[in-house]
């Protein structure tokens, strides 16, 4: 069985290359994505946020956590 890691497009890059052309193909026919982000109590979620907003592709319509308190 050939070693993934030996792989001449590794798992990542293909996943980078084909979101990026999903991507640009989206952006390009509906104009911009427009999401939200759920969860930023983590410590990624600064990053993610930040992420999105540099994103031209992107429009960042909301932020939620959820309420801990609540059943």
């Amino acid at each position: 069985m050939p070693n993934p890691s030996k792989t001449t497009l590794g798992r990542r890059a293909f996943l980078l290359a084909s979101s990026a052309g999903a991507l640009s193909a989206a952006s390009t026919t509906f104009g911009k994505i427009r999401t939200a982000v759920y969860g930023i109590g983590h410590g990624h979620a600064r990053g993610k946020v930040q992420t999105i907003r540099e994103m031209s592709q992107f429009e960042l319509t909301g932020i939620s956590e959820p309420d801990k308190n609540e059943p």
